[in-house]
């Protein structure tokens, strides 16, 4: 089986996302809120899963918007 790094990747976006929702309390649906707020479209839930299960990953757009979350929750950005 050969390994691909994009997958990879994902994997870990997958784990980096559940971390900080879960460290900080968030439900899923929270934690959409939170990414759906100053945005132009809705962040869904099934969207929060999808990056969470690694099969798929945060658009660029969306990966600011989760720094911008971090910095306000008051940690700093991997």
């Amino acid at each position: 089986m050969v390994n691909h790094p994009h997958r990879a990747r994902i994997k870990d976006w997958a784990s980096h996302v559940r971390r900080f929702r879960e460290r900080h309390g968030l439900t899923q649906p929270e934690f959409a809120g939170l990414l759906t707020a100053g945005q132009e479209n809705e962040v869904f839930v099934s969207t929060i899963q999808r990056w969470e299960y690694g099969t798929r990953k945060p658009p660029p757009y969306l990966r600011l918007a989760l720094r911008d979350i971090a910095r306000k929750l008051g940690e700093t950005p991997d």
